[in-house]
């Protein structure tokens, strides 16, 4: 278990990890995760992956808006 800090407030997280994440033709295999709990303000979906610093630390980020795509590169 860790503790976050957001817009609603202090709220508990699991932590595990995944099988693989891909993204477009990038595969990350066994990512650690948190897991948030209901009422947190991220259960609005059913199904949401949110992509922090620790992995973008990893990538260059190129951000087309008027196309709608995100692109992820290496350095």
């Amino acid at each position: 278990m860790s503790t976050s800090v957001g817009y609603n407030g202090a709220f508990e997280n699991r932590e595990g990890t995944l099988t693989s994440l891909t993204i477009g033709s990038i595969t990350v295999s066994k990512p650690a995760v948190l897991f948030f709990g209901k009422g947190t303000g991220h259960d609005d979906v059913p199904w949401d992956v949110n992509i922090g610093n620790v992995f973008l630390k990893d990538y260059v980020l190129t951000i087309d808006y008027p196309g709608k795509k995100l692109m992820f590169e290496k350095p």
